[in-house]
């Protein structure tokens, strides 16, 4: 895994391991992550920041869609703990602050979310998987989502290549066992590459048709309607 903070990119070319087009990659989504902290949410983002001693990490699709320039209404959370129950009273106080509505999405696993009507966006928290960052990284779906940023130590974590692949628009799964932890993702795999014209290798083009013809039938229809949505 790598960890990446924003002078990294500063650096000059011949200093640098990075390409020019990852360089300008790296620098333009920090200055996009520094816009959104300060912007009409930073209260909410400074409250975080001193609410726990815990980390807590800007996840997934929204750290995408900075990269790709793309506005983020949905923002991801994860509370770096294994204790749902702390993630749950996180959450609540973070409402109440907040003045937003919670909303219990997973009590089992320590998923809720924040919802702020009036401005339209959504903050869910999630309880770590895993033992630690990396370990909950490695278990998401494409490298493109598993990014997140450290609202404590500024810091970038890829954990494998996804700034690279959000740079050369395409679509790469996190590991060999994605699509089998959950054959979803192989519809959700053709979504994205339509919404944000990513690419992909012929070998993975097959597994995808490959679930999209026998892994979908043993999906909860609710599940694949949510996701179509």
């Amino acid at each position: 895994m790598s960890k990446y903070y924003l002078t990294d990119f500063l650096v000059e070319p011949r200093y640098s391991h990075f390409s020019d087009s990852l360089r300008l990659l790296g620098r333009h989504l920090f200055q996009a992550i520094k816009e959104c902290l300060e912007g009409a949410l930073s209260p909410y983002w400074q409250y975080l920041r001193v609410c726990t001693e815990r980390n807590i990490f800007i996840v997934g699709g929204a750290l995408r869609n900075l990269a790709l320039m793309k506005p983020v209404k949905d923002w991801d959370l994860l509370v770096d703990c294994n204790d749902p129950n702390e993630v749950r009273l996180l959450s609540r106080q973070f409402c109440d602050f907040a003045k937003a509505s919670w909303v219990v999405l997973d009590k089992e696993r320590g998923f809720y979310r924040a919802v702020f009507t009036q401005i339209n966006v959504e903050i869910d928290f999630c309880t770590r998987q895993g033992k630690n960052i990396l370990e909950d990284l490695q278990e998401r779906d494409f490298t493109v989502n598993a990014l997140a940023y450290s609202l404590k130590d500024g810091a970038l974590y890829d954990v494998d290549s996804g700034l690279a692949d959000i740079g050369n628009h395409k679509l790469a799964i996190v590991s060999p066992h994605s699509l089998t932890n959950d054959p979803l993702r192989a519809l959700r795999a053709v979504r994205f590459c339509l919404a944000h014209s990513l690419t992909i290798d012929a070998q993975l083009e097959s597994k995808i048709a490959h679930f999209l013809r026998s892994g979908l039938k043993n999906i909860a229809g609710e599940r694949i309607a949510a996701e179509l949505s």
